[in-house]
């Protein structure tokens, strides 16, 4: 797999779980792990940095020729 490809299929992944994590927040879906329930807070770091990453990835993809 060639690294723009690879730079594109990084950006799709990361926008569809910022979308996921956005999406928690916005309907408040409950979210427990281990016994322990996850503040909404959380997520809206992981939409955060899963936001950055795929700009990243989409940088990547387009300075790539």
């Amino acid at each position: 797999m060639d690294p723009r490809r690879y730079s594109l299929i990084a950006a799709i992944t990361f926008s569809v779980i910022a979308f996921l994590q956005l999406s928690r927040v916005v309907l408040g879906w409950p979210l427990t792990a281990g016994g322990y329930p996850i503040p909404l807070w959380a997520n809206w770091l992981a939409c955060f940095v899963a936001v950055v990453l795929a700009w990243l990835g989409y940088a990547a993809w387009r300075s790539s020729d």
